[in-house]
């Protein structure tokens, strides 16, 4: 019996042995596979920005010495964050780790927020879940998540959407790694964010200070137009364009209310963050607009509605630094893309990407100038001499002119400048303060048949 007992405890022994140095082996190959794995993602993401910043580059070039004369076809329109990056495959077999389910639950009071916006909506069904799982985790401020995705080209389509929706999701740059193999039912989504996550609280109190401000300098008892007029003027106040790139954060709203220096993504999630915060219907869009040279470049704008009526807002193009202009007053506004319709938006280029549609603005109701009695339907000499001689005769710097046709637009531009209306009306103006010369300055834009004239 002795001998059959000393066989058992060495099979025994050779067993555990064995089991010993099988599970080092696999210990070490996970190691290895781990840590290429990482290596490969983490040069996706080098990547990745590198290839964003080249877009930059091209799209938004820096002014030159001598800008051309003031007009939106003057202008460079910046780049919007492109999508996620492309996957990196996962060598490992596929499987759905222990935890995914609990991971991908949602708060069922968390799924009934943020589920209805324009990009939203542009969304396949299956995407819409993409987003809707990726909602929960932003909101937890989660730096890596399992989600249920086939293609990471859906991931990335649904996170862009999401961003687009919620520009309160600030500390998201819009970049992410995806581990797993194409085709898995789960693959987990590592974060990138743009800020330390210990100071996503600080940061959104220094913005809410910036909130207050704007909420501070609307009128008592403000319409819903007051409203979207001075979010307008006090993004427009309050920023700088950022020809430069020089910004950090000029994709996201950190730009606009903290750095005061952005490009055209950061001020149009701006405007929608302070839409959102007072309860009006706003969309961001994205697109493509005129360039300098005419042909069309990557931009982004607004979508509003103001008491039923579907208006477009481009905060960018109202900024006179994002012209290249240096105007002696710091509180110029020009109001040229405060609520235009969409057949004027067209005539600038003016278009949402492929996988949008907008809605067609036709009501010109909320349209600056004719609201404020600047618009002219045709040209009239005696009206347009008036609105000159009002100016001058009751102190005022500056008039402004809208027509409503281009036929209308050359005469007006024709009378004024090589017909002498705005030199007789000057003349008028010296006479009086004993003057032997005035200056005066004129902008214009051909393509909304617009002119203001100042001195």
């Amino acid at each position: 019996m002795k001998w059959l007992f000393r066989a058992l405890r060495g099979i025994l022994a050779a067993l555990f042995i064995f089991l010993v140095a099988f599970l080092a082996f696999r210990l070490v190959l996970s190691v290895l596979d781990s840590g290429r794995f990482r290596t490969a993602s983490s040069q996706l993401r080098e990547d990745r920005t590198e290839t964003v910043e080249q877009a930059v580059e091209q799209d938004d070039p820096a002014p030159t010495a001598e800008p051309a004369a003031p007009s939106e076809e003057s202008t460079v329109a910046p780049a919007v964050e492109a999508p996620v990056p492309a996957e990196e495959e996962s060598e490992s077999a596929d499987f759905i780790p222990a935890d995914a389910a609990e991971l991908m639950r949602a708060d069922p009071e968390e799924e009934t927020q943020g589920l209805s916006g324009f990009s939203y909506a542009h969304l396949p069904e299956d995407v819409q879940q993409l987003y809707r799982e990726l909602y929960t985790g932003v909101c937890a401020r989660k730096t890596s998540m399992f989600i249920t995705a086939c293609s990471t080209s859906d991931a990335g389509r649904a996170l862009n959407a999401l961003l687009d929706d919620h520009p309160e999701f600030f500390w998201m740059d819009g970049k992410a790694s995806v581990y797993g193999l194409e085709g898995a039912s789960v693959v987990q989504l590592s974060f990138d964010f743009n800020i330390d996550p210990g100071t996503i609280d600080e940061t959104y109190a220094l913005i809410e200070t910036a909130v207050l401000e704007y909420e501070a300098s609307l009128p008592e008892n403000a319409t819903t137009y007051d409203k979207v007029k001075a979010a307008y003027e006090y993004i427009i106040k309050k920023t700088d364009y950022d020809s430069g790139l020089t910004g950090a954060q000029t994709q996201n709203i950190q730009s606009v209310f903290l750095d005061r220096l952005s490009v055209c993504a950061g001020y149009a999630r701006a405007f929608k963050y302070l839409m959102d915060r007072e309860g009006i219907p706003c969309a961001f869009l994205s697109g493509t607009a005129y360039g300098p040279d005419g042909t069309p470049e990557s931009h982004a704008w607004n979508l509003v509605t103001i008491d039923g009526v579907d208006t477009l807002v481009d905060v960018t193009w109202g900024d006179p630094t994002y012209l290249g202009e240096t105007i002696s007053d710091p509180d110029f506004v020009s109001y040229d893309y405060l609520c235009l319709t969409s057949e004027e938006m067209s005539r600038t280029g003016h278009a949402v990407g492929e996988n949008y549609t907008s809605s067609d603005c036709n009501d010109r109701s909320y349209d600056y100038y004719i609201l404020n009695g600047f618009y002219y339907e045709t040209f009239d000499y005696d009206r347009v001499s008036f609105a000159l001689m009002d100016a001058v005769d009751n102190g005022r710097t500056e008039v402004l002119f809208k027509f409503g046709s281009g036929e209308a637009y050359r005469e007006a531009m024709a009378q004024l400048f090589e017909g002498g209306m705005v030199a007789d009306a000057l003349q008028r103006r010296m006479s009086w303060d004993d003057l032997t010369s005035i200056t005066y300055y004129h902008q214009y834009s051909e393509r909304l048949y617009t002119i203001r004239v100042f001195w």
